[in-house]
C-alpha cells in the first residue's frame, strides 16, 4: 500500500527493526500461538516488497518542513 502511495517503505522497515531490538529473539515456535507474524519474518516480507517495487516513492514533506516536525517531537 505505501508503494501505491508512492511512499518510501524504509520507514516501515525502521520501524520494525527497532522492535526487533527492543524484543530480543522470540522463538519461531511461538509463531504458531501469535496472531501477527515475527517481526523477522515481516522484514524479510518487506525487503522482499521493496525489491520487487517499481514505483519510485515522493518525500511526504520537504527536507525544511520534515526538520521542524522533528524539532517539535524532540529528537
Amino acid at each position: 500500500m505505501l508503494q501505491a502511495a508512492r511512499v518510501d517503505p524504509e520507514g516501515l522497515v525502521g520501524m520494525f527493526e527497532k522492535l526487533q531490538e527492543g524484543r530480543g529473539q522470540t522463538p519461531s515456535a511461538l509463531q504458531y500461538l501469535s496472531t501477527h507474524p515475527l517481526t523477522a519474518a515481516r522484514l524479510a516480507e518487506l525487503r522482499q516488497l521493496i525489491r520487487n517495487g517499481t514505483v519510485d516513492p515522493v518525500p511526504l514533506l520537504p527536507e525544511v518542513e520534515w526538520a521542524q516536525v522533528r524539532s517539535f517531537c524532540g529528537s
